[in-house]
């Protein structure tokens, strides 16, 4: 028989979304599952619902909170009741499309230097039709996305038991405690999102990132900030927002904060040079590119600061296309007169 797969779904008063996420598991192509739904002490009537799916169909197994812990809490305490051989997850108000374990597991199966897998989804719901997702999809891909963004969806998600053996999701990073799991995971295991969507992700009003109060980008922040203490190299807010420009295009700029981009993706390149923690090709296209695109776009110039380009950040300005660089001098030669 192929491989027990353990769904783990908190429950918080999804008493409008939760026949329709189970019925999702239910319907599996793949039907050696079971499901641990965990009541966060909902004041609805998620409960009774629960109950009435554990009593038809004896894979879906319900615990119930009596005060309110939140997501990370609830799924941690889901894994440690799993019993299958891959563990993942699916929030209460999503949906499963009917292939998706079938589709995991035989992608596990026959990648066995794949640890975990998510792939795409599609948002809708709150006046959106049907939105979809696209993600970074291999590991080393993964890896350097994680410096500036979460590519791996939650509800997504199905891993080798082994993984969370050793890592489980820690409540003080909500909403995005999942982020900051998969920036620990992957210091020790492979990643992979399938280029399909595997879940329907619902936006409304109770979405728990709308609900709750707290510093969103400060969380982001942090948890960008610990992934890359935890990989050997310091950074401070500063410096880790003019890494982050350098690493995923964003608005053009003028020739000072350009010079923040350089030094902090100097800085980058010469730990990744002693430390090889990412892959160097990718680095050096994804750098390549963006800094083209910043000096293509460049909102101001200085003669000085060409002077100071020619003279200590030479590297970057010879990676520049032909027309970037006569744009660039003529452009900052001309200011300056």
């Amino acid at each position: 028989m192929n491989g027990l797969v353990t769904l783990v779904m908190p429950v918080y008063n999804a008493e409008k979304f939760i026949r329709e996420a189970i019925d999702s598991v239910i319907k599996q192509t793949y039907s050696n599952w079971e499901l641990i739904a965990v009541n966060d002490n909902s004041k609805d009537d998620s409960l009774v619902i629960l109950k009435e799916y554990q009593e038809i169909d004896s894979r879906i197994k319900v615990y119930s909170f009596d005060e309110n812990h939140k997501p990370a809490i609830v799924r941690n305490f889901g894994i440690a009741k799993a019993k299958g051989d891959y563990i993942g997850f699916i929030d209460a108000d999503d949906i499963c499309f009917e292939d998706r374990l079938e589709v995991q597991v035989n992608f596990l199966k026959n990648n066995s230097t794949i640890d975990l897998c998510g792939g795409f989804w599609l948002r809708f719901g709150k006046n959106i039709n049907y939105e979809q997702a696209y993600i970074k999809e291999h590991n080393e891909e993964l890896k350097l996305a994680f410096i500036y963004e979460n590519y791996i969806g939650n509800s997504t998600v199905l891993a080798r038991k082994e993984v969370f053996l050793s890592n489980v999701f820690n409540p003080e990073f909500v909403p995005m405690e999942d982020y900051e799991l998969w920036t620990r995971i992957i210091m020790k295991h492979n990643l992979y999102n399938i280029q399909k969507p595997l879940v329907k992700y619902r936006l409304h009003d109770n979405n728990i990132s709308d609900t709750i109060a707290v510093d969103y980008e400060g969380v982001k922040n942090s948890i960008q900030l610990k992934y890359l203490k935890n990989i050997g190299f310091e950074s401070d807010d500063d410096e880790l927002k003019y890494l982050k420009k350098g690493l995923q295009i964003g608005r053009a700029e003028g020739y000072k904060e350009l010079e923040k981009i350089l030094f902090a993706v100097h800085k980058f390149e010469a730990f990744q040079n002693e430390n090889h923690f990412f892959d160097k090709e990718l680095i050096q296209k994804t750098i390549n590119q963006n800094i083209n695109f910043y000096f293509k776009r460049l909102s101001s110039h200085r003669l000085k600061f060409m002077l100071f380009i020619l003279k200590k950040q030479y590297r970057y300005f010879k990676i520049l296309s032909v027309k970037t660089k006569v744009k660039f001098v003529l452009k900052s030669i001309f200011r300056w007169l």
